[in-house]
């Protein structure tokens, strides 16, 4: 699965290529969705999974990972929310993630991410609703693979991560992945903790507080973990989309 920037808008790389407009994903062929149609794309899949078909089938038939990702977390949560709550989160998506907003140095990121988080400033989420169960199973990164993404930024590798180790780089290599599985996954203090060299959950809830306070003084050093939570996010997509064709009988969303 390949991710290619188009020409054509590379000053919209400033905020990242996961989700935005300068981006697209070649399942299977290479096609370039402008962002209104990212979100139809994302209700088409969304009606057909609580329509009864199968990820397996939504997956193969889909044009864009992202939308797929949207499309699916959204009818997890619609089978909780009911019909009507589904198309007003369409209709706020398409407010909110106008065409106009998919191009040049204003250009905003559209990922499940951002789609969450404007459900949730809008009132359709509750403000203390766990991602967790907004995306279906199989499609959270592992905390080995949100490691291995801020190696590649940090160079700092899980095991330096999960060890005693106090020094100011493996520090906020930590603090990045403490955020990256609170944020991206939901997993709680105590989870995090255990999966970062045992850790209690006073310092774990230090090393969040630590990141929004990092996030709210720093927007370059917020731009790229935002960076990171997509990437992991994405990774994970394209895991689970790799073994949804691979298999066809899998359980549809509940």
């Amino acid at each position: 699965m390949n991710i290619s920037a188009i020409s054509k808008h590379p000053e919209a790389f400033h905020e990242g290529p996961f989700g935005n407009p300068d981006t697209t994903i070649s399942i299977p062929a290479c096609i370039n969705l402008m962002k209104n149609d990212r979100i139809e794309e994302a209700q088409k899949i969304s009606l057909e999974i609580t329509g009864g078909r199968s990820l397996f089938h939504a997956a193969k038939n889909s044009n864009d990972l992202i939308s797929y990702g949207i499309g699916s977390m959204i009818a997890k949560l619609r089978t909780k929310h009911g019909e009507d709550w589904s198309r007003e989160a369409f209709y706020c998506l398409s407010r909110s993630f106008p065409q106009s907003g998919f191009q040049g140095n204003n250009a905003v990121r559209f990922n499940r991410r951002t789609v969450h988080e404007t459900l949730v400033a809008q009132g359709l989420l509750a403000k203390n609703a766990p991602i967790r169960d907004a995306k279906p199973a199989g499609t959270l990164p592992t905390v080995s693979e949100i490691a291995s993404i801020v190696d590649e930024y940090k160079k700092i590798c899980l095991g330096q991560i999960q060890s005693p180790a106090r020094s100011r780089k493996v520090v906020e290599a930590r603090f990045i992945v403490i955020w990256a599985m609170r944020t991206v996954c939901g997993h709680s203090l105590t989870y995090i903790g255990e999966q970062l060299g045992g850790r209690d959950h006073t310092s774990i809830l230090n090393g969040v507080s630590r990141m929004n306070q990092i996030r709210s003084a720093d927007i370059a050093k917020r731009h790229q973990i935002d960076n990171i939570c997509d990437e992991a996010d994405l990774l994970a997509l394209r895991r689970h989309y790799a073994i949804l064709v691979g298999h066809s009988g899998l359980r549809r969303v509940s």
